[in-house]
């Protein structure tokens, strides 16, 4: 599904405060795999995030997504197959539209520009029926601007609007990192039954390795732009959780 080949990212390259952010990396994800990069500030995992997202691109190396060369593809051709959710949820929605609208857009995301009906009755009881999913009761309102509600009940928005459309690759930017502890826990579940459900090959930046021991299948401690652990867990099930934190300690 995610194929990186040979993979370095060079910042600054040719100066002197030039910096190897990622340095010859190989990685295959395969299909519905749910992988959980973890490490220190200035490992290379956000950078890594950025080479897939398309928001940056690789000084060297190739980029295969679903078996598409997108090596030098940026983020908006990138978009019938990624999606992305970002640290902070209002760098993912519009806050003056309502939450209707905010699906419209995403609706949009992956289609083709054309004259299109905007928003009509079936769309808006479809719109419903996906948020009641959530169990928050905000399906009933969607004609409320977006920006009036807590910063996890938009994260969680963000994650169904990501998977509206038919995604390959879904990309979790520390989702939970701007939020409380309660609606961080109400968000990474929400996450992880969409990835589930959805069958999404999901690729996520944490800080936080007890959601990463939790929920990932696959964690990959990135450590001077290189993988220095990576670990299946469906294949080491005899892995307990403490020896996972003692090994990513």
């Amino acid at each position: 599904m995610i194929n990186l080949l040979n993979i370095t990212h060079v910042f600054n390259k040719g100066q002197s405060n030039e910096v190897k952010a990622i340095n010859g990396l190989n990685l295959e994800i395969p299909e519905s795999e749910f992988v959980v990069l973890i490490g220190a500030n200035g490992s290379g995992k956000s950078t890594l995030l950025n080479l897939i997202a398309g928001t940056e691109f690789p000084t060297q190396g190739k980029i295969i997504i679903s078996g598409v060369d997108l090596t030098h593809a940026p983020n908006f051709k990138r978009s019938h197959y990624v999606a992305r959710v970002f640290q902070n949820p209002t760098d993912g929605t519009a806050a003056d539209l309502t939450i209707v609208e905010n699906f419209r857009l995403a609706a949009l995301r992956n289609q083709n520009i054309s004259l299109k009906i905007g928003l009509n009755q079936k769309f808006e009881q479809a719109v419903k029926d996906k948020v009641a999913t959530l169990g928050l009761g905000l399906e009933n309102k969607i004609h409320q601007p977006i920006g009036t509600l807590s910063g996890g009940q938009r994260q969680a928005l963000c994650l169904l609007m990501a998977v509206w459309s038919d995604l390959k690759v879904l990309l979790l930017d520390e989702p939970t990192a701007a939020l409380d502890p309660k609606s961080a826990e109400i968000v990474i579940q929400t996450a992880n039954q969409l990835i589930r459900d959805y069958k999404i090959t999901t690729v996520m930046v944490t800080h936080q390795l007890k959601e990463a021991i939790q929920y990932g299948d696959r964690i990959i401690q990135m450590q001077e732009g290189k993988i220095a652990h990576d670990i299946l867990k469906v294949k080491n099930p005899s892995i307990a959780m403490t020896d996972l934190y003692e090994l990513f300690a």
